[in-house]
């Protein structure tokens, strides 16, 4: 999946510039406290911009993982100065 990714950005897929970590604070708080809190649905997001979802399939959901979304975001910056930050 990162070497299809890699391959895809920028050329045919934009960076996100942080575009999935928007919501953040959001992630922290629990469903039971806040049933409607906001769900950007990622996984779906991702598997439409990068071909791996068909186009009329609106309930499958892709796993986004860690170093693919700092790669999507900021490029190999990104992944170098985010896994400092994650480890």
């Amino acid at each position: 999946m990162f070497a299809h990714v890699m391959d895809m950005t920028p050329k045919r897929v934009d960076y996100l510039y942080g575009l999935s970590y928007k919501d953040l604070i959001w992630k922290l708080v629990p469903r039971v406290i806040l049933p409607d809190k906001p769900d950007p649905k990622l996984g779906q997001l991702f598997g439409h911009m990068y071909q791996i979802l068909a186009i009329d399939d609106t309930t499958t959901s892709i796993n986004f993982p860690q170093l693919v979304e700092l790669y999507v975001n900021f490029g190999i910056i990104g992944v170098v100065l985010g896994m400092f930050i994650i480890s």
